[in-house]
């Protein structure tokens, strides 16, 4: 019984994997206040703006966006910079999976963060302008 639903358990998660990769990617969406009534639908379609992080030279803030889908139940994170006053926002990921915990790193020429891209949430590293994204560590299990 208990292999069985180990089994069974390890099918649904690999299915549910799947899906969330064939799913269309989460992005910024148009929020609409019908009749001015601000409903959950209505805050649950709004971005999340997370995690703000001030380069080590202070030109740069890295910062998430956590973009909702009420059609798909889940949402992603996506990784942005801009300068200190607001200006030259840049979006540096557009994945389905989410990106998590971004720090500077090389003394602000890299980004380190947690994807879940390939299965499990691994350690991946990036320049700062979102190029040359590759995964560093393979924790076995990492979920």
């Amino acid at each position: 019984m208990i292999m069985a639903t180990s089994v069974l358990l390890g099918a649904c998660t690999q299915e549910a994997k799947q899906a969330e990769d064939s799913a269309p990617l989460i992005g910024r969406s148009e929020v609409k206040v019908p009749n001015g009534v601000l409903t959950p639908e209505v805050l649950y379609s709004m971005a999340r703006v997370s995690d703000p992080q001030l380069s080590p030279d202070g030109s740069k803030v890295l910062y998430g966006v956590t973009f909702m889908s009420i059609e798909q139940n889940r949402g992603n994170r996506e990784l942005f910079v801009m300068n200190p006053d607001g200006s030259d926002k840049k979006q540096i990921t557009h994945t389905p999976q989410s990106e998590q915990n971004a720090v500077w790193i090389n003394g602000g020429k890299e980004i380190a963060f947690l994807s879940n891209e390939g299965g499990s949430s691994q350690i991946w590293i990036m320049d700062a302008d979102g190029n040359n994204r590759r995964k560093v560590s393979r924790y076995e299990g990492g979920g």
